[in-house]
């Protein structure tokens, strides 16, 4: 029962980052209009810079949604090895959810729309959504695996791989970035 509640505390923060994601991170490209434009012509390496903003927002998103999550996993499951596995999981979900959107919000921008609303509804913003919501449910249901795992190294292995599915997402959006 604790595996069950502890993926739906996972999918619960997961689907928050994902919406606050497609909502401030997405369209930040698109809403700087004139100064992104400034942006790209400069001498900075763009693609430095998208990787700066790729932190701040996953830093952003970890501070506002991850300790949330984190109250609700001390009540169901106390255990520290459990609240370190669900920490991690939690801080996966949001610096691979922050880089995925921040990165197709850069590739497909639309500088003419001001609303945020409408841009996050655009093509690249659905699919983004889509996206990052089959990696959360993913990583929900590695957390009750991680959980239902008898001995403390079955833990270790799904951590495993949910940081290599993490990076698979990272890595493709970040190529992505590099031919945009």
């Amino acid at each position: 029962a604790t595996g069950r509640l502890l993926f739906f505390t996972v999918i619960a923060a997961g689907y928050f980052i994902t919406a606050f994601g497609l909502r401030f991170v997405f369209p930040s490209t698109s809403l700087e209009g004139r100064a992104a434009w400034l942006f790209f012509s400069s001498p900075l390496d763009p693609f430095r810079l998208l990787l700066a903003r790729a932190a701040l927002y996953a830093t952003l998103l970890s501070v506002t949604v991850v300790p949330v999550g984190l109250i609700g996993v001390v009540r169901l499951a106390p255990a520290p090895d459990i609240m370190a596995a669900i920490a991690g999981l939690l801080l996966l979900v949001a610096g691979t959810t922050g880089t995925v959107l921040l990165v197709l919000g850069a590739a497909w921008p639309d500088f003419r729309d001001p609303d945020p609303e409408s841009l996050s509804t655009s093509g690249a913003g659905l699919g983004g959504a889509v996206l990052c919501l089959v990696y959360v449910a993913g990583v929900g249901w590695i957390a009750r695996s991680a959980v239902a795992t008898p001995d403390g190294a079955g833990v270790v292995t799904w951590l495993l791989a949910a940081a290599t599915v993490s990076v698979a997402l990272v890595t493709g959006a970040l190529g992505l970035a590099r031919r945009r």
